[in-house]
């Protein structure tokens, strides 16, 4: 058995919050080889940090999808949506995730940026 490994880690940033600090990035789990294409069902927006005073870890995976993906690993390849194959070798998907707009996400990442600025951790 084999556990499921990071894909790529794209728009990686570092950021505080008024509840602590964490890095956050997009990226695709997968677990063996033949997963299919880059997908809307399987993107994600990985958060991972510590509160303030030490005393919590912080770990969130939200849903987030792009227009120009597919929506899902079975979905064929058409002229409208780009096709990153995850068992090929290179970084092609995080490089043209990378080029998107914040905004063209969605949520867009100003809207997650929001959310996670608006917690509270006690």
């Amino acid at each position: 058995r084999m556990n499921a490994g990071r894909a790529f880690h794209a728009k990686l940033r570092s950021r505080t919050y008024p509840w602590g600090k964490a890095l956050m990035f997009l990226t695709t789990y997968v677990q063996g080889s033949g997963p299919g294409p880059v997908n809307n069902d399987m993107l994600v927006l990985v958060l991972q940090g510590f509160t303030h005073d030490g005393k919590f870890a912080v770990n969130g995976r939200f849903e987030i999808n792009h227009p120009q993906l597919p929506d899902s690993a079975e979905e064929k390849p058409s002229a409208e949506k780009r096709f990153f194959d995850l068992d090929e070798p290179g970084d092609a998907a995080e490089k043209w995730l990378e080029e998107q707009p914040d905004e063209s996400f969605s949520p867009s990442l100003q809207d997650y940026e929001a959310f996670l600025s608006a917690l509270e951790i006690k």
